[in-house]
């Protein structure tokens, strides 16, 4: 179940991403897409693994 959830955790839903505001002048509705950008690359190439991710923790705590 753990690896189910670590498949998801990259993976940013482009209904969550924030509007422009109307002082900006961009048309209705338009969104951000820098951060879903980030969210494909990342997911393409960041493991998939609940392990994976319980080494990077243990590596950046060693690295603090």
């Amino acid at each position: 179940m753990m690896d189910l959830a670590a498949a998801d955790v990259m993976i940013t839903q482009v209904k969550a991403v924030g509007d422009y505001t109307q002082a900006s002048g961009a048309p209705a509705r338009k969104q951000l897409t820098f951060f879903t950008t980030y969210s494909q690359i990342s997911g393409a190439f960041f493991p998939q693994k609940f392990a994976f991710n319980c080494l990077l923790v243990v590596a950046l705590v060693m690295v603090y």
